[in-house]
């Protein structure tokens, strides 16, 4: 059983390397009943990321979640489901692998990373969950391809 979680491109902003000087592009667009993130991943200026993620405040996740529930499409690339906390410092996120179309994630999957540093020993805590993004770093150029079907609560 799972609860869904509206999905609207007015709901989430994008990061890329360009803070850090770099010219990959990401855009978030509603298309039919999915989200559609399409750009440009690059290199150049020693960049290599894009992510988008929902702003903090619109998620109210319910206690007896026991994960996520994830529905996508996209290109070959590795792309990682990251969820942020209440009250986090910068460059602090939970984050998972996505590599199936469906899949159900839960809440002790979910890695623990600080700038580059991992910490297999914190988890998360559910109930402060304040967004839900999509992050790819890590991998080769070129365009991003990425559809968000669904997000959902994995309720049991």
């Amino acid at each position: 059983m799972s609860s869904d979680i509206t999905i609207d491109a007015a709901d989430w902003f994008v990061t890329t390397d360009t803070v850090m000087g770099g010219v990959s592009t990401l855009s978030v667009q509603n298309s039919s009943n999915h989200l559609l993130f399409k750009g440009e991943l690059s290199h150049e200026n020693s960049g290599g990321f894009v992510s988008a993620r929902m702003r903090d405040g619109v998620l109210n996740p319910p206690h007896q979640s026991k994960g996520l529930v994830v529905k996508w499409t996209g290109d070959d690339r590795s792309y990682r489901l990251v969820v942020h906390e209440k009250e986090r410092r910068t460059r602090e996120y939970f984050s998972v692998q996505l590599h199936s179309s469906t899949q159900y994630i839960a809440w002790s999957e979910l890695i623990y990373k600080f700038r580059r540093q991992h910490d297999l020993n914190r988890r998360i805590v559910p109930h402060q969950t304040a967004s839900i993004g999509i992050l790819l770093s890590d991998t080769h150029e070129g365009s991003v391809d990425f559809q968000l079907r669904s997000l959902n609560w994995w309720l049991s």
